[in-house]
């Protein structure tokens, strides 16, 4: 997708959100962080001919929404803060957020010998 598809007007609003958006700096609750989102995993392939769509391309109408929540996208400026952009929502009613992982737990002693208690080998 090319900066042509846009009007001048589109790119000039887009512009004004950025900057208000910066002037603004309410924290943003990012779209990766909700058990409603899902990236895309799967290669399109429609025929073997069609080579360019083999990588896994994804198509103009995903959403990354399991529900279909329209979402913005925060591109990252700077080298500093790479993990500061994705898809997110201003407010979502139907977040939920993932729940942190579930500490490991150690693993289990080994089983002690199998036999008769007490036994010591008898040297001759």
């Amino acid at each position: 997708m090319s900066l042509d598809a846009y009007t001048d007007q589109q790119l000039m609003d887009e512009l004004l959100n950025r900057r208000l958006e910066r002037e603004n700096e309410q924290p943003i609750e990012y779209c990766e962080d909700c058990q409603h989102f899902k990236t895309w995993t799967k290669p399109i392939r429609r025929s073997w001919n069609d080579i360019r769509r083999t990588c896994g391309d994804v198509p103009d109408d995903y959403n990354p929404c399991i529900l279909g929540h329209t979402m913005c996208f925060k591109m990252p400026e700077g080298w500093e803060d790479l993990h500061e952009g994705g898809y997110y929502r201003r407010s979502c009613s139907d977040r939920k957020e993932i729940p942190p992982p579930e500490p490991t737990k150690p693993a289990p002693d080994q089983e002690p010998a199998r036999g008769f208690p007490g036994w010591t080998p008898r040297t001759v």
